[in-house]
C-alpha cells in the first residue's frame, strides 16, 4: 500500500467518526502539522512544573536499582 492510499485510508476513518472527535482530531494535528512548537497552557504548566523543579533537584526519582516490581516476564 503506497503512502498516498494510507492516507486516503486513514481520511475515511476520521470521515466515519463523531463531528466532534473529528473536530478534536483536526485541531490537536493541526498543530503538530503546522510546525510551530506546542505552547503549555498555565494548567498543563502548573502541573508540570513542580516535577521538573524536583528533577532539577534530583528529588523524586525513581531507584531503579531498588525498584520493586512483579515482573512475570523475570
Amino acid at each position: 500500500m503506497t503512502t498516498q492510499e494510507k492516507l486516503e485510508a486513514l481520511f475515511e476513518k476520521v470521515r466515519a467518526l463523531p463531528e466532534p472527535r473529528q473536530l478534536a482530531l483536526l485541531e490537536f494535528r493541526s498543530e503538530e502539522v503546522s510546525g510551530e512548537p506546542y505552547v503549555l497552557s498555565d494548567e498543563e504548566r502548573a502541573i508540570i512544573e513542580p516535577a521538573l523543579a524536583d528533577a532539577k533537584r534530583s528529588e523524586n526519582l525513581i531507584d531503579i536499582e531498588n525498584l520493586n516490581l512483579r515482573k512475570p516476564w523475570a
